[in-house]
């Protein structure tokens, strides 16, 4: 009797440790300990099948048992046993002890000696009872894994409705508001206390506006139905504030299959949208160092300019300007230096120019000069010599004085240079590598008869070499000899 009594208690002791936790891995740690050591037994494994993987030991103590002795008892996955005794097989001086569990795996118990009939009967029950904790363990696992990415979607709806640029406003059937998100406060200029529960059609009304209609052209017409569903573009009247072009979206909040409860109201502002869109396009068209035309505007304006000279029969100058010695200045004081040399260049020159000259920015340290209406080759030259001599003045930049010249060629359109905007160009950077050759801080004018004439030396040179490799030159020559040594000294051609 005090037998029967003492396996009571520690069947009770074992489901006291089952019962423990709803964290799977904390009651397999706590209930696992005390099967071992109240019912004797050397391990204690649970079972679960894996599909491809087979049967696997999710969880053992010891850690490191005799896996194949385990296993080898077990029946093919889902056959189960039929009997809460379980099943029992020997494996060396070990007996082992499974019951099926409710989840499609095993408990196994290992022991010394077998159990009687009785207590593996009960065992069972206890078994049974270690299935269904597990199952409730899975299932709390997966509604916090559920509550968890709830949370997470709602704190991502909070987010993202506090970090919208629109404005957001949520109205019910009666077209009160009842949730705005903080761009609409400032759109709106209250706070979400003083404009919750109110009508939106007491605070702000919405007048329909053509795509880029201005403002000045006034509101006009019937209010947009902020109860109504739409989309399109409309100035935004508000209390205490000017009017605001928005693109505006009413959409419905769905009640049941055709009714519905609600609208959101969502209003972008247009104004700061063309004002980045204006900001983009001047990026796009300005160099991002010194604020000057970059290649793509200096290019439209090129064009322009060499159509309004055929036009208006009028001289155009385009002048290539390279700096001389800035790389060393860059490589001695660093590139925060050269930056900043580069942007007092910059406003040094446009100081020096007219206020219809284009100066633009080709990259490095290159600029370009487009000259329109000039009067005369003289008026040319002498503003580009003083815009050189501008430049070799010393400049203070970072707490450093530097001093640099610069080297400038140009062509004159169209009465020395009938070329296309490319052409130009090309001329003018040609005039300013003259200018580097012939000393530096200097100006070159582009000669068309010079570069024929270089032109033709250059053919002449390839023509020379092709006629040398084909084989079609022979050497012709008269040996000098020496009468006292008997050796050839020298030849004559």
């Amino acid at each position: 009797m005090a037998g029967r009594i003492q396996q009571l208690e520690i069947l009770n002791e074992v489901l006291m440790a089952i019962g423990q936790s709803l964290d799977r891995e904390h009651m397999l740690r706590g209930c696992l300990p005390v099967m071992v050591r109240r019912l004797g037994c050397t391990c204690a494994v649970i079972v679960e099948w894996q599909g491809r993987g087979g049967w696997v030991l999710s969880h053992s103590l010891p850690r490191r048992i005799d896996k194949k002795a385990v296993l080898a008892g077990l029946p093919e996955p889902y056959e189960g046993s039929g009997s809460q005794e379980g099943k029992v097989w020997q494996a060396g001086a070990r007996y082992y002890h499974a019951w099926q569990l409710p989840n499609e795996g095993w408990l196994v118990l290992g022991r010394g000696r077998p159990f009687d009939h009785l207590l593996r009967h009960e065992l069972g029950g206890v078994a049974r009872h270690l299935g269904l904790a597990l199952v409730a363990c899975e299932q709390y696992r997966e509604l916090q894994r559920a509550r968890r990415a709830a949370d997470q979607e709602a704190e991502l709806h909070r987010v993202t409705l506090q970090a919208l640029a629109e404005a957001l406003i949520s109205i019910d059937g009666d077209g009160v508001v009842r949730r705005l998100n903080p761009a609409a406060e400032r759109m709106l200029g209250s706070s979400a206390d003083r404009l919750l529960g109110r009508p939106l059609a007491e605070l702000i009304r919405l007048y329909p506006a053509n795509p880029g209609e201005m403002l000045e052209a006034g509101l006009t017409g019937e209010p947009i139905d902020l109860r109504g569903k739409g989309t399109g573009e409309a100035f935004l009247q508000r209390p205490g504030a000017g009017p605001l072009p928005v693109h505006y979206t009413i959409a419905a909040i769905p009640d049941g299959a055709e009714g519905w409860r609600g609208m959101v109201v969502t209003l972008a502002d247009r104004s700061e949208r063309q004002r980045l869109e204006e900001q983009m396009s001047w990026q796009a068209l300005h160099d991002a160092l010194t604020g000057l035309p970059n290649r793509r505007l200096l290019s439209d304006r090129l064009n322009r300019a060499v159509a309004m000279a055929d036009r208006y029969e009028k001289l155009l100058a385009v002048a290539l300007v390279d700096l001389d010695g800035f790389k060393p200045v860059n490589d001695r004081f660093g590139h925060e230096v050269g930056d900043a040399l580069l942007r007092a260049v910059a406003r040094r020159m446009r100081d020096m120019l007219r206020s219809g000259d284009t100066l633009a920015r080709l990259g490095g340290d290159e600029f370009v000069i487009v000259m329109e209406e000039i009067r005369s080759m003289t008026e040319t030259g002498e503003i580009l010599q003083r815009l050189l001599h501008a430049l070799a003045q010393p400049f203070e930049v970072e707490g450093h004085r530097v001093v640099i010249s610069a080297s400038l060629g140009y062509t004159l359109y169209p009465i020395l240079d009938e070329g296309d905007t490319d052409t130009l160009l090309r001329h003018a950077d040609q005039a300013m590598y003259r200018a580097k050759e012939q000393g530096r801080n200097r100006i070159y004018l582009f000669d068309a008869l010079e570069r024929e004439r270089q032109e033709i030396r250059v053919r002449r040179v390839r023509e020379i070499r092709d006629a040398i490799g084909q084989g079609q030159m022979v050497l012709h020559y008269q040996p000098k000899v020496s009468m006292q040594e008997g050796a050839v000294v020298g030849c004559e051609g």
